[in-house]
Formats: C-alpha cells, sequence, structure tokens
C-alpha cells in the first residue's frame, strides 16, 4: 500500500491508496488511479479548495520519467516529496517542473509524465 501524506500550514491529510493503484504526474496534475488527486499552482499543491506546501508519498515505490528519449526507472524506494518549488525528490533522484514547457527535468532528460508505481522490485537505472 502507498500512503499519501499531504501538509500545508493550515492542515493536513491522509490517502492511503490499495496495493496496485498508481499515482500518474502528467505536467502539474496528480491522479490517483484515474482521478485527479492534486494539481501545482502558484507555488503549492492544491486539493479541491485546500492548499498544500508538500506532498510525500510512503510505501515501497518504483519512479518513471516517461520522454521523448524513452522511459527512465528508478528504485525501489521507501519515500518520495514533492515540494512547494515544484521539485520531486526520492533517494538520489530530484527533478524539477518547468512549467513553460509543462514537463519534468532530471539530470540532461525531460518527461512529460512521471509514474509512481507501488510495490514493485526494481534495480535503479
Amino acid at each position: 500500500m502507498t500512503t499519501i501524506l499531504l501538509a500545508g500550514k493550515n492542515g493536513s491529510a491522509q490517502v492511503t491508496l490499495e496495493r496496485d493503484v498508481e499515482l500518474k504526474i502528467v505536467g502539474a496534475a496528480i491522479s490517483a488511479g484515474g482521478p485527479l488527486l492534486a494539481s501545482y499552482q502558484d507555488h503549492a499543491w492544491q486539493l479541491g479548495t485546500a492548499r498544500f506546501d508538500c506532498i510525500t508519498c510512503r510505501g515501497k515505490l518504483t519512479i518513471a520519467f516517461q520522454g521523448r528519449n524513452g522511459s527512465f526507472v528508478y528504485g525501489p524506494f521507501s519515500e518520495l516529496t514533492l515540494n512547494s518549488e515544484a521539485e520531486l525528490r526520492a533517494g538520489g533522484v530530484t527533478a524539477r517542473y518547468d512549467p513553460l514547457e509543462e514537463v519534468w527535468t532530471f539530470g540532461a532528460d525531460e518527461a512529460a509524465t512521471v509514474v509512481v508505481k507501488p510495490g514493485e522490485e526494481l534495480l535503479a537505472a
């Protein structure tokens, strides 16, 4: 199972996902198995009318960056964080969201879609 913690100045929330549900980040929108979970707007992650500075995912997670140059998969990790500066961090992996290009950049590569998968055994790429 994956636990998602949303933390902000005015409170927090927690969501627990079923074992096989993937998080998909397309541009600045995060969905969980289909429905929109949160979106990045004005230096915060927004869920409905609530604003959060940080989203933390906990569980056994792999991350797939899907872009023009193929798919790059990293993990497994026990925690992934999305902060108010639109940075994704997990272990030694850091990606930043570029709102002008609507892509996540990591190293010299970029990806329009990031998929966070639970419970997969994988070696770091």
